[in-house]
């Protein structure tokens, strides 16, 4: 009998192309290799079942989904299907990116099948979860909670899964650096919503502290943040490059040229580095900043209304130029 399983083994060797399998919870030996055999992965059901049941891994198949070629030898096949060969998606989820980004991401690399299903989810479960293991602060969303960096991830994963990865990191990261200051300058989802400013404001890392001190500076005089990316974020198109005049005059929280203070939420998904900046500003004289869209990152910083006015008008005549 080994002789013949492994013939049947080198017969199937040749692959062909990649189908999708779908194995429900509960799935038995003989469902997965009737399934395998009507996806024409192999050629005889009998066969499979028998090679299952002498290797003993009748009832080790996981559920899931699992991109598997046609013709694949036996043993390759029960590798993927019982997990000892994992099939995984390396997904990199950017600095600055919204909760809607994410999900489309996710769907897009196929972690996740419908990117709208994922965030009914995500905005039906409650974020005090996650407050109560930061500082019992009250937390309004789940913008900003899903940690920005690359993971690994299995197709079509469930949801509850794909949020515990993307949220741990926040924990295991982020509160340690919180709690080592004795006194930081704001409370940790505050930080947090800083942050993710910070990260859409700076053009490079190493201006973060310095933008978190204009920033920083404006809080403490109850000025407005002036921040644009809030303002795009408020009417919905978080990647607007330009904003014009009347676009500043949207009646919304996330509006920081009319309101005061910080807006009620994250607005992306900040960077540790944002998040360190937003913690340590550095101590700065300046309440004011332009880009000098010199294609360099940096800005143009200022003590004055006046000076920042006249970079303002710099920085347009070096584009018209």
């Amino acid at each position: 009998m080994k002789r013949v399983f492994f013939c049947i083994s080198l017969y199937v060797s040749v692959a062909c192309f990649g189908v999708d399998i779908t194995i429900p919870p509960g799935a038995t030996a003989v469902w997965l290799a009737n399934e395998l055999k009507r996806a024409d992965v192999i050629q005889n059901a009998y066969f499979f079942r028998l090679y299952m049941h002498q290797n003993r891994v009748t009832n080790r198949i996981h559920q899931g989904t699992f991109s598997i070629e046609k013709n694949t030898p036996y043993a390759d096949i029960i590798d993927i299907v019982t997990g000892k060969k994992q099939q995984l998606i390396r997904v990199t989820i950017p600095e600055g990116f919204t909760l809607n980004e994410i999900a489309t991401r996710l769907h897009a690399t196929g972690v996740i099948s419908d990117p709208e299903e994922f965030l009914d989810f995500i905005h039906n479960k409650n974020a005090q979860v996650i407050s109560d293991q930061l500082a019992t602060e009250s937390i309004a969303s789940h913008e900003g909670l899903f940690f920005a960096d690359t993971y690994y991830f299995q197709k079509n994963m469930p949801f509850s899964q794909v949020y515990t990865s993307l949220t741990n990191p926040i924990i295991e990261q982020l509160v340690p650096e919180y709690t080592r200051y004795d006194a930081p300058p704001l409370s940790f989802y505050d930080t947090l919503i800083l942050a993710s400013i910070i990260e859409k404001e700076a053009g490079t890392p190493s201006e973060m502290p310095l933008i978190s001190g204009v920033f920083h500076n404006r809080l403490r005089k109850n000025m407005p943040l002036g921040s644009c990316p809030t303002v795009g974020y408020a009417l919905g198109e978080p990647r607007k490059k330009q904003l014009l005049y009347t676009d500043l005059t949207v009646e919304s929280p996330y509006n920081t040229y009319k309101y005061a203070g910080l807006p009620p939420t994250p607005i992306a998904a900040p960077s540790k580095t944002a998040f360190l900046a937003a913690l340590s500003p550095a101590e700065t004289p300046y309440l004011y900043f332009v880009a000098k869209n010199d294609g360099s990152g940096t800005h143009f910083f200022s003590k004055t209304l006046t000076e920042h006015l006249t970079n303002q008008q710099n920085t347009l005549l070096t584009q018209t130029q």
